[in-house]
């Protein structure tokens, strides 16, 4: 699952939580959760509360995109 936050201008306390519960969601679902975060303001939180050590980050949508799409695991 890909989530772009390229366009986001303000991240607050309450947005934190909603990429944290997103990333235990996709950790339980067995898929990866990957956030682009293009604007320095989403990059800046995401590196000052160390969610980006947490969370597959990348600068661009296209980098974001896994190269070849990834396998449904049966649960």
């Amino acid at each position: 699952m890909v989530l772009d936050l390229s366009g986001v201008t303000f991240l607050s306390a309450a947005g934190l939580r909603v990429l944290d519960r997103a990333q235990q969601r996709a950790h339980a679902d067995r898929t990866s959760l990957r956030i682009v975060s293009a604007s320095r303001c989403v990059s800046r939180v995401l590196r000052v509360t160390e969610l980006d050590r947490e969370l597959a980050c990348y600068p661009t949508l296209r980098a974001a995109l896994p190269t070849r799409p990834e396998p449904v695991l049966a649960r």
